[in-house]
């Protein structure tokens, strides 16, 4: 078993909603409305989601691990956090079908990153368990929270509220260092809940970054709540888009058919990409000692500014260009 992890693509959910740990919920309805939001938020930018593939397997079945989250409306979050009523994912699907604004789009997004204030909700996560045993199941697990980071990293994270189902989920969230929001006592003296089984016991955990600071425990959670920084090219969403298809390997052809793009609009964006790095600091894009031209030039600009941007992801968040200082004010 060869794994490793990359963002979900529009292909790619419905082979992630058989995986999801709360999938005991949803009827017929329930997942066809599920998709429908994915959908949606995908085409937003309202959520960050990623998928662990098993290299061994043949393509189509590659997807062995999901995991999704949403920037919640802060009227949400606190409705999630004091709210009696278990199930995250069933609430969500009542706002969504009520057309309520529970979540952050990416203006929302934008500003409240800027301020360092985003509360990210795990939604969905899960595994292939019909197809794995217990060991393997087991590094699936372990690598998502490495996915989660990877896709979280330079965002103004203020909290994340996680809802796991059992108590190993939740002791392994506990010795990561989230703290237990409420374990839903009234989950086994509620009589329409009676026979529920101890691994569909729901758990709502959070880490906030107040809490970080005053414990300096396991490193994923530190390295999450680092203070932000600021970017310094400001790329826009659509070169955003690109970029991101770009640093898992993805080559023009598969970026042009991943975002429904034209070839053409692609290198467009790319060369919108590159104006704004030379103009910044054309260091990044590098020169080797040989010389080159053409395609191999190209490739090698690449090269080099996708590995400056693996090591300042907050370049790849959306944030809001700080307003000039006024004269008056200097």
């Amino acid at each position: 078993m060869r794994l490793s992890h990359r963002p979900t693509q529009w292909p790619d959910l419905e082979a992630c909603l058989p995986l999801v740990r709360d999938r005991f919920l949803h009827d017929s309805k329930s997942r066809k409305d599920l998709l429908a939001l994915w959908r949606y938020w995908l085409k937003a930018g309202a959520c960050n989601s990623s998928v662990v593939e098993d290299l061994d397997q043949s393509r189509g079945k590659r997807v062995v691990g999901f995991g999704l989250s949403f920037f919640a409306a802060d009227s949400f979050a606190r409705q999630v956090k004091e709210g009696p009523r278990p199930y995250v994912p069933l609430r969500v699907l009542e706002k969504w079908r009520q057309r309520s604004r529970f979540f952050l789009g990416r203006e929302g997004i934008r500003k409240a990153n800027s301020a360092g204030a985003l509360t990210n909700v795990v939604l969905h996560y899960g595994w292939d368990d019909a197809r794995y045993n217990d060991a393997d199941c087991a590094k699936i697990f372990l690598l998502l929270p490495e996915a989660y980071l990877a896709m979280h990293a330079g965002y103004g994270l203020q909290e994340v509220m996680h809802e796991v189902y059992g108590a190993k989920e939740r002791d392994a969230l506990l010795t990561g260092g989230f703290r237990l929001y409420r374990d839903h006592p009234q989950f086994r003296a509620d009589p329409s809940l009676a026979g529920t089984p101890e691994n569909r016991h729901p758990y709502l955990m959070g880490v906030s970054r107040r809490a970080r600071l005053a414990w300096q425990g396991e490193l994923l959670m530190s390295m999450l709540f680092n203070k932000p920084i600021l970017p310094r090219f400001y790329f826009n969403s659509a070169q955003q888009e690109v970029l991101l298809q770009a640093l898992p390997g993805a080559t023009d052809g598969d970026i042009a058919q991943t975002l429904r793009l034209s070839p053409w609009t692609v290198k467009k964006r790319w060369q919108g990409i590159y104006e704004k790095v030379e103009s910044a600091d054309p260091e990044i894009l590098g020169e080797d000692s040989t010389p080159v031209s053409g395609q191999a030039e190209t490739r090698q600009r690449r090269r080099h500014l996708l590995n400056y941007l693996r090591n300042h992801p907050e370049e790849l968040r959306p944030f809001s260009r700080p307003r000039p200082k006024s004269k008056s004010s200097s």
